[in-house]
This record gives structure tokens, C-alpha cells and sequence, in this order.
């Protein structure tokens, strides 16, 4: 497990290199864990979430952005702010089961379905919560974000969050592709960065696959419309 772990930081310094050259152990091991394909629960770089009052599982968070949230936590509490998460890392077998569900449940061609589904839900492999650097807080329905009690917080978080090193990726800029809006989501721009020019050093359309639908990535351009279709931190 050391020795895993230690593979994993040093590659996030080296991975500011543009030119650098993955050694194919290490790049093996990097793929596994942009797309999800690790157990976070056996994984000594993550942490167990306590306190977020009874889930329906066990979830999981990067040790270094749990440590930036509870920070962040903390300083909301103090202002009557409340920032419960209601999901974090999710792997490659989680998602593809959120997936799968709206699948079977989503009418119309496959293509319609794809779509449909990828207005709130990553394709399996392609998800910032693989990274363990986002956080869904509060609520996920969109017309409790509209309540006065969150729209507090979301201003709280819009005036705060950056502080702590987080920020909203996909806001409601008309000009921003991919997802729709999600005042719910938050990502830890110091780590996830990283993973990002991740992706895009070493993830292809070849990666993307093992769920229905996987075929149709390429068509909809999902690396470059939905991965990099996020707002911009700076």
C-alpha cells in the first residue's frame, strides 16, 4: 500500500511536466484511478466521511480535501451555515450503477438516453467524484436550492468556498459546455487540477468503456464538452 501511495504523489509533481513520460507501471496505475477502477474504502490516500448523519453507504473522501472541508465546515458553522455532504468519491462500479439505472429507466433511442442521462450524470470513467476532490453538499434537487435556508448557503459558499480551496465547476454560465447547473457541487481546485491535466495526458476514448451506451462517447464529444466543460476557478 506504501508503495502505491507513494507512486500517487509522486506523480501528481510530475504531472505538471507536460513533456514528461509516464513509466507504464505508474501510468497503469494513474488510468485505474482517474476512471474510477479502485476500491477508495482499501485505499490509504482516502478517509472514511463521519458525521454527515446516516447515509445509505459509507463514503469516502481524499484525505487532503477532507481535511480542507472540515475547515471549511467549521467556518460555515459558525456563521448558522450547515454543509452536510450527500456524496463524494463514487468509482468506476458506483457510477456505472447510477447509469444503469437511468438507462433502463430513461425512454427513447439510445442516443436520446445518452443525452438525457448526461445533463446530471457522468458517463462510468469519465466523473470528477472518481478523484475523490468533489463533494455534493446539502441536496442534489434542484428546487431545494431555491429554498431561503440554501440559498443562504449558496451565498455563503459563493462568497466563501474559494478560501478553502473550493470552487462551483459547473456554474450557471451560459457559455460553459457539458453538465447542466449544479449549485450542489463543489471541487477542490489544489488536487483536482491535477487530475485533470491527468485526464487529459493520459485518458482517451478507448478508456471509456463497460457500460451501455459507452459507444456513443465519442459522438457526443464527452472528454471535450462535459470532463473539460467546467468553469474556471481563477
Amino acid at each position: 500500500m506504501r508503495q502505491i501511495f507513494t507512486k500517487f504523489i509522486v506523480l501528481l509533481l510530475l504531472c505538471t511536466f507536460a513533456t514528461y513520460s509516464f513509466p507504464q507501471d505508474i501510468q497503469t496505475f494513474m488510468k485505474k484511478r482517474i476512471t474510477g477502477n479502485f476500491d477508495p474504502a482499501s485505499d490509504p490516500a482516502f478517509t472514511l466521511i463521519i458525521d454527515q448523519g446516516c447515509p445509505s453507504a459509507p463514503m469516502y473522501i481524499h484525505r487532503q480535501v477532507y481535511y480542507a472541508y472540515l475547515k471549511m465546515s467549521y467556518a460555515a458553522s459558525r456563521e448558522n451555515i450547515e454543509l452536510p455532504i450527500v456524496s463524494a468519491t463514487r468509482n468506476f462500479k458506483r457510477q456505472a450503477k447510477i447509469w444503469e439505472r437511468k438507462w433502463t429507466n430513461f425512454s427513447g433511442t439510445p442516443a436520446e438516453k445518452t443525452l438525457k442521462i448526461l445533463e446530471y450524470s457522468s458517463m462510468p470513467g469519465t466523473s470528477r467524484h472518481h478523484w475523490g476532490t468533489d463533494i455534493d453538499l446539502c441536496s442534489t434537487e434542484d428546487y431545494e436550492w431555491n429554498t431561503p435556508k440554501l440559498q443562504a448557503t449558496l451565498k455563503w459558499l459563493n462568497e466563501n468556498a474559494k478560501r478553502f480551496g473550493f470552487y462551483m465547476p459547473y456554474d450557471n454560465n451560459p457559455n460553459r459546455t457539458g453538465y447542466k447547473y449544479e449549485p450542489w457541487h463543489w471541487s477542490y481546485y489544489p488536487m483536482a487540477d491535477y487530475y485533470t491535466e491527468l485526464f487529459r495526458k493520459l485518458i482517451t476514448y478507448q478508456d471509456i468503456k463497460g457500460f451501455s451506451g459507452a459507444h456513443l462517447a465519442q459522438e457526443f464529444a464527452v472528454i471535450e464538452l462535459y470532463v473539460f466543460g467546467i468553469a474556471s476557478h481563477e
